[in-house]
């Protein structure tokens, strides 16, 4: 790791290896939503957790789009 900052001219930019390949995965949400009156076999969408939509957003896209979301524990995430 010393080699590579004595490497580093003025003017250059460090990048620390260890940050260049991060990668933060988050966790999914016990809820899912069948998009546009969809059925299991259709299009579905489960968003990060604590970012899912309350009651009244949740109703809302049922009412206006047909969209129904289900609290679904252990969701198949193979994404």
């Amino acid at each position: 790791m010393d080699e590579l900052k004595e490497k580093v001219t003025s003017g250059s930019v460090y990048l620390d290896p260890a940050e260049i390949c991060s990668l933060t995965l988050h966790e999914y949400s016990d809820w899912k939503c069948y998009l546009f009156g969809g059925s299991a076999t259709g299009l579905s969408w489960i968003p990060y957790k604590g970012k899912e939509p309350n009651w009244f957003w949740r109703k809302m896209q049922y009412l206006i789009l047909g969209n129904r979301w289900v609290k679904e524990k252990n969701n198949d995430t193979n994404i």
